[in-house]
């Protein structure tokens, strides 16, 4: 995210509200504890999960990590994994958490929980096979 009060940084927001389901102010915090993570950069990469604590004692923490820079869950690939990941990746993965809202049509609640489930697998998805049969 560029500068907080720019007319470009308020309508890059509204897209990322748009493909997040977030609202300005949850994109907000997630920014800052996103440049917490990086150290301030651009990116982020997956040694500096290792410095998450909620996540230091957790059973599933390293599939947790993995899922984060899993290029099907980031929507950029059927395999493989990412060297790092940008702020939009960051809210990506970290909307996949978010409650579904019952407020949206009956499509979209269903849309919403079949990418739910489908990230989901991807964290448990031991060989990698392909999933597309899946998920139509």
């Amino acid at each position: 995210m560029g500068v907080a009060h720019s007319h470009s940084a308020s309508e890059e927001v509204r897209e990322l509200e748009g493909k997040t389901g977030f609202s300005s102010y949850q994109i907000e915090q997630l920014h800052r504890r996103f440049k917490q993570l990086s150290g301030d950069q651009p990116t982020i990469r997956k040694e500096s999960f290792n410095n998450v604590p909620d996540l230091e004692l957790n059973p599933i923490r390293s599939r947790i990590v993995r899922a984060f820079f899993d290029h099907r869950n980031l929507r950029k690939g059927p395999s493989g994994l990412a060297e790092e990941i940008n702020f939009e990746d960051f809210l990506t993965i970290m909307s996949y958490f978010r409650p579904i809202d019952t407020t949206m049509g009956e499509e979209q609640v269903a849309q919403s929980r079949k990418e739910k489930l489908r990230f989901l697998f991807h964290m448990y998805d031991a060989d990698k096979k392909s999933t597309k049969n899946l998920w139509t």
